[in-house]
């Protein structure tokens, strides 16, 4: 390149101070970005965990007396506020387990969740389920949240994250004195502690 083709390109490129605004520009975008990419991850692992606590539905079965008559539908109860609550309430709608319409229950506090059949515990839910512990192991109800089993070792099972994706942990003790049997089948995919 010739020295008077080179000054022609220098007095193209933008002054430091249009360059400072480009980089800042360019560091916005690419935050706004990180920031979306993160909300979208963040609402697939959500969507991912509403359909699994349908699909659980699949693999274990309640005592004969909590599918009776006296209960006419399957309850999914959410205790706090989550981001879960919107994918679980489109997700159910219209589905049946057990041949029992599921009905979605946004719960407030743990005082009615022993008629549930399914209690999925928010992150930020401050009551947690172990003070409701003993109840709600009478009541078969099968107690779920987003933490692992190492952190809430009152529940039966765990959607805990890790590396992207949603594991499923189950604590096969808690289960037993739930009255809930667990399929073999969802075992040999889970982590199961006692």
């Amino acid at each position: 390149m010739t020295r008077k083709k080179l000054h022609r390109a220098i007095g193209r490129l933008p002054t430091t101070c249009e360059a400072g605004r480009i980089l800042l520009l360019l560091g916005v975008a690419l935050l706004s970005a990180e920031r979306a990419i993160a909300q979208k991850a963040s609402a697939d692992e959500y969507e991912i965990r509403a359909a699994m606590i349908f699909n659980l539905t699949k693999f274990i079965d309640w005592p004969s007396w909590k599918l009776d008559g006296a209960h006419p539908e399957f309850d999914v109860c959410l205790l706090g506020s989550d981001p879960i609550g919107t994918n679980i309430d489109a997700l159910m709608q219209g589905k049946t387990v057990q041949s029992k319409p599921v009905v979605v229950k946004h719960l407030t506090s743990i005082d009615n969740a022993t008629a549930c059949h399914i209690l999925y515990e928010s992150a930020g839910s401050r009551k947690g389920v172990a003070h409701a512990l003993g109840e709600l192991e009478k009541s078969a109800v099968l107690t779920v949240s987003e933490k692992s089993n190492s952190d809430n070792p009152a529940q039966v099972m765990g959607l805990p994250t890790s590396e992207d994706h949603v594991h499923i942990e189950v604590n096969l003790g808690a289960a037993q004195r739930s009255g809930l049997t667990i399929s073999s089948r969802l075992l040999h995919l889970a982590t199961v502690t006692h």
